[in-house]
């Protein structure tokens, strides 16, 4: 699958969304789908749950804070 269909295990999405060093947990995926917050997800049959990857990229960018630079007024 290509074009950021591809589809993410939570474990895989908590690492995309927190980084190889640093993934955010598992059971806070799971709160947030609980909650109806975080990431969209999908389920594959009954009860497998699963993240596009096209999904996180864009809850990675609606959490996008912009900084203007200001210059130095000295």
């Amino acid at each position: 699958m290509g074009n950021g269909l591809e589809l993410l295990t939570p474990e895989a999405a908590a690492k995309y969304l927190g980084g190889e060093d640093s993934p955010i947990s598992v059971e806070t995926l799971r709160w947030w789908r609980y909650k109806r917050r975080g990431p969209a997800f999908c389920r594959v049959g009954a009860r497998r749950v699963m993240y596009r990857k096209a999904d996180l990229e864009a809850y990675v960018q609606r959490g996008l804070v912009e900084v203007q630079e200001v210059a130095n007024a000295s």
